[in-house]
């Protein structure tokens, strides 16, 4: 399986904005839903996690059913800083990946990677 890490679990502080920073919207959209249909519609992609802001879990499920993200299979509370909140995403996934399932890590506000840097950082990953 190929697995993406989605790390939106900052509050976005120094932005000074009234929430995070990945739910703020563009054009009528969060950033962070942007971001997930990256993943989303790549079909390389078997499922996907999103580490999110614990106060923001549930409006982070109401926007996974109305944007129909069917490939989030995991949300998960964010930790103190960008180093916990990672290590709360892999120990999630522990037990539930094999060995050579890969897993990316992309942070969730950061809506611009694109289907080449996924396909080229999992082909990288299968070089043995």
């Amino acid at each position: 399986m190929n697995v993406p890490i989605i790390l939106a679990g900052g509050v976005g502080s120094r932005l000074g904005a009234d929430r995070p920073k990945q739910f703020i919207e563009i054009l009528g959209k969060p950033i962070l839903v942007y971001t997930i249909e990256i993943f989303q519609n790549h079909p390389e992609i078997d499922a996907i996690e999103v580490v999110c802001v614990e106060s923001h879990i549930d409006y982070l499920k109401e926007l996974v059913k109305q944007y129909n993200l069917t490939k989030v299979k995991w949300i998960v509370a964010g930790g103190k800083e960008f180093q916990n909140s990672l290590m709360n995403g892999i120990d999630n996934l522990k037990g539930t990946l094999d060995d050579d399932d890969i897993v990316l890590v992309q942070y969730g506000a950061s809506p611009c990677t694109t289907d080449d840097v996924i396909s080229d950082a999992l082909r990288v990953c299968e070089i043995k």
